[in-house]
């Protein structure tokens, strides 16, 4: 949907909410929880992205569709085409193709908001999967001709001794069947991660909504206020 149009909906929902007149709060307040000083209502956008990360969750499953050829082949970070692997970069937004479709963009943007609240899990076994493994593309250490040599030295170091042996001894090399898996980050210390095929609509809109919740000084001046008072009690 065309962000002028989410913002037009948006806009008559909360003219709407104010009886058509001025608004006593700004659209980022809202949507937040009642104990937190919002009126829960939903942000479109947010929606949009909760449903873009339910076709991911989908398309990470195991489930067979002619549909998951045509996404993934469309799922680019500058230029390079790998398919679902694209998940398992640490991309920015400046660096998702302009040229995919954008429906694909809304992708790997509603993926890039929620990378807080997610980690790869599995890791490769055989030797094809190993080697389909994208292993240089990264935003924070960018690649330059002139660091080549340091880096296929030092990439020699980093891969596992397992992976090294299986590389040098492997005769046949079976078709790859790598794909990446991810889990939810548990709030809880200490916890594994759960499986982000658990995942549903209402989960993935409360980590878009937590994304982007707006700083209130005032709600956490007061939070941290009661707090200390119970403690006193």
């Amino acid at each position: 949907m065309p962000a002028w149009a989410v913002s037009q909906i948006e806009q008559s929902l909360y003219d709407f909410f104010w009886n058509y007149k001025r608004h006593l709060a700004t659209k980022d307040i809202l949507p937040l929880p009642l104990e937190e000083g919002g009126f829960n209502i939903p942000r479109l956008q947010t929606k949009i992205g909760t449903l873009r990360l339910n076709t991911l969750r989908r398309l990470l499953s195991e489930e067979k569709a002619h549909w998951k050829h045509f996404t993934s082949y469309f799922l680019r970070i500058s230029n390079l085409r790998l398919g679902k692997m694209s998940l398992a970069l640490d991309y920015s937004l400046q660096r998702i193709d302009r040229d995919i479709p954008s429906f694909h963009k809304e992708l790997l943007t509603a993926w890039h908001r929620h990378k807080d609240y997610r980690k790869r899990t599995g890791s490769a076994e055989s030797v094809t999967d190993i080697l389909n493994k994208p292993l240089f593309y990264s935003d924070k250490n960018p690649r330059t001709l002139s660091r080549t040599t340091e880096e296929l030295r030092e990439l020699f170091v980093a891969l596992p001794p397992e992976w090294s042996q299986k590389i040098c001894t492997a005769s046949v090399w079976p078709p790859p069947t790598l794909k990446p898996s991810f889990g939810i980050v548990n709030s809880s210390p200490g916890q594994t991660p759960i499986a982000i095929s658990l995942c549903r609509t209402r989960h993935f809109y409360t980590h878009l909504l937590q994304a982007e919740r707006p700083v209130i000084p005032a709600v956490d001046h007061w939070k941290q206020k009661l707090q200390s008072e119970r403690c006193l009690r």
